[in-house]
């Protein structure tokens, strides 16, 4: 996979939590339990994506020094 800027990280985090705030004002006592789930694991997989990036740039920017 190629190495993204640390910069297209946070565009990337901008738009998944602006489809996250989304996904919020659609929630309704009906689909709470479905939407809350979804929404969960959006926040999940975006923080595991984030940790990656920046645990990889942390490690390249350790081993040129």
């Amino acid at each position: 996979m190629e190495q993204q800027t640390d910069r297209e990280v946070l565009e990337l985090a901008r738009c998944w939590f602006e489809d996250i705030k989304e996904k919020c004002s659609k929630l309704t006592t009906g689909n709470v339990s479905h939407m809350g789930a979804t929404i969960r694991g959006l926040a999940k997989n975006c923080v595991e994506y984030i940790d990656m990036h920046f645990n990889e740039t942390s490690s390249i920017n350790n081993q040129n020094k």
